[in-house]
């Protein structure tokens, strides 16, 4: 996929459409990794998951990927309205699932959580023998972690087991210069091994900023998120006013 490719939201609008049934939901439920514990959860539809993909991709999100540990699948019974209705569904529960973001930056951010899904198999001219499609995938991200990898970090981390006495003097510190948002050099640093492997700083060191809110994701992608939220409490307006006899502009009312 290439890069520019997977900046346009019609990109993605096609890859849910070949994924998700027309009705297909595929629900987010994010928890506050730091206090106040808070849970927040979102219900997109796939033009709302495909822009949720697109805006992650257009904030340094070079890949996102699902890891599923121990997923059971089973076969199950689809409920129309009035109960059971005999066509077969295809279930994959998962109680330890990863959703990994990877950022350009260098940040790798792993939520992890249980993810429940449900496909159907339908026929269509182009899959006559029939091609499955999600119903629903559910994920529920309890906590996050974030890395960074050691290739992206201001200074060279020390060989494994080439480790400095600890009296040793710095002689072979070195200074940083790091490159600020603006293009402009800063940060100026000192470190140097300690008895154990670790690396103490003399001065600040400048990391790449963190790309995620306290939810895990990152912040333009959360923005999205609760822009989805209004726009699912106006459905039923948004329905009604195409179905309803439409009105004159409010000018025209005495």
């Amino acid at each position: 996929m290439g890069f520019l490719q997977r900046l346009n939201p019609d990109y993605w609008e096609k890859q849910m459409n070949d994924s998700f049934m027309p009705s297909g939901q595929f629900k987010l439920i994010l928890w506050r990794s730091d206090p106040p514990a808070e849970m927040k959860t979102f219900e997109l539809t796939p033009p709302l998951f495909a822009r949720f993909c697109a805006i992650n991709a257009q904030n340094d999100v070079l890949s996102m990927n699902f890891v599923f540990d121990g997923a059971k699948e089973r076969v199950g019974i689809a409920r129309g309205p009035n109960g059971p209705n005999n066509v077969p569904v295809y279930l994959v529960d998962c109680p330890n699932a990863s959703l990994i973001f990877r950022f350009s930056s260098g940040y790798i951010v792993t939520l992890r959580g249980p993810v429940y899904s449900q496909m159907s198999l339908i026929r269509t001219p182009n899959h006559p023998q029939g091609v499955c499609k999600f119903d629903i995938v559910q994920f529920e991200a309890k906590s996050h972690e974030k890395y960074l990898v050691s290739s992206r970090l201001p200074f060279k981390l020390p060989p494994a087991g080439d480790l400095a006495p600890a009296n040793a003097s710095l002689q072979a510190a070195s200074s940083l210069k790091i490159e600020g948002d603006d293009g402009s050099m800063s940060g100026l640093g000192k470190h140097r091994p300690s008895p154990d492997g670790r690396v103490n700083f003399d001065d600040d060191v400048h990391v790449p900023a963190d790309p995620v809110n306290g939810f895990g994701i990152p912040q333009a992608a959360m923005r999205c998120l609760e822009l989805t939220e209004n726009i699912n409490v106006m459905e039923n307006l948004f329905v009604y006013t195409e179905q309803a006899e439409p009105y004159s502009p409010m000018g025209t009312f005495p």
